[in-house]
């Protein structure tokens, strides 16, 4: 999914935040922003979401020293949805509530809100358990899923990936989960795997730090898995940006919630509902 006019506004808000959180010094913050923009000017029309944020957080950890700036609200994520997982993985019993919980933990996104509030995570996930969705789609996921002899399962963000794990269960044997390769705003590293408990699944990275799994910038060897999937899964609107109307050689499912405005004019959706939709589903697995 290419830029939209609408996302000028935000990313020009986001860019603005991030010169007034480097420092007092005005040399630094016209440095970030002008190589911001500028890098803008150039990709506008060609890039996704996920590239130019890529592009801008690689020149705000340069400039700034810091190359985690989100490694404490990663770490304060995970363990939060630890402790919801394990109150609410008991009653999640079928592969609908399996589903539902995984896309429920989207919300966990301080790229779309950078003002999110932990405290709200909770609400945020119960009340999505009783959020309407496409049965139909979910329905045609599941019977792919077993078909599948190959899937590879993109995450998204701290926290939400620890929801995955009631789904990613039933793909056991067959799937592989994918991170990103270097730090970027909230999103799962390999770093965080573990605390996710996720450390038994087999594992892989984009090879790239971009909140998504944009094409231009991925690895050799992360396409190689996409190409040598049978079924691919992606979390997040980052995934669905970076993914959508580019990759066509295989199935692909995307798994998120509709956050902005953008993507909820794309997809026709609601504000914050539950979208599972499928790409490519005339290919066989």
């Amino acid at each position: 999914m290419r830029i939209q006019f609408d996302c000028c506004e935000c990313i020009f808000n986001q860019l603005i935040r991030m010169s007034k959180e480097l420092d007092e010094a005005p040399d630094r913050r016209w440095e970030f922003f002008q190589s911001a923009t500028a890098f803008f000017q150039e990709h506008c029309r060609t890039a996704t979401p996920p590239e130019l944020a890529a592009h801008y957080f690689a020149c705000y950890a340069k400039l700034s020293g810091v190359a985690d700036p989100y490694m404490e609200i990663k770490d304060n994520s995970t363990a939060i949805a630890v402790k919801l997982y394990n109150e609410l993985a008991g009653s999640v019993n079928s592969f609908e509530l399996r589903l539902k919980l995984a896309i429920s933990g989207n919300m966990i996104d301080y790229g779309v809100n950078p003002d999110f509030d932990l405290a709200d995570a909770e609400n945020f996930i119960r009340e999505a358990m009783a959020m309407p969705f496409d049965r139909a789609a979910a329905s045609d996921l599941e019977s792919r899923i077993n078909s599948a002899k190959k899937i590879l399962y993109i995450l998204d963000n701290c926290g939400e990936a620890v929801f995955d794990r009631l789904l990613l269960e039933t793909m056991k044997g067959k799937v592989t989960i994918a991170v990103r390769g270097g730090a970027i705003i909230n999103d799962i590293t390999r770093r965080e795997v573990a605390a996710s408990n996720l450390a038994d699944f087999p594992l892989t990275d984009t090879g790239c730090a971009a909140p998504g799994a944009p094409l231009p910038l991925i690895s050799a060897d992360f396409r190689r898995a996409m190409e040598t999937s049978d079924l691919i899964i992606a979390k997040g609107q980052g995934n669905f940006e970076s993914l959508e109307g580019d990759f066509t050689a295989k199935p692909i499912y995307f798994l998120f919630r509709a956050k902005c405005p953008v993507i909820q004019k794309y997809t026709n959706s609601a504000p914050g509902s539950i979208q599972i939709i499928g790409r490519n589903l005339n290919l066989s697995c």
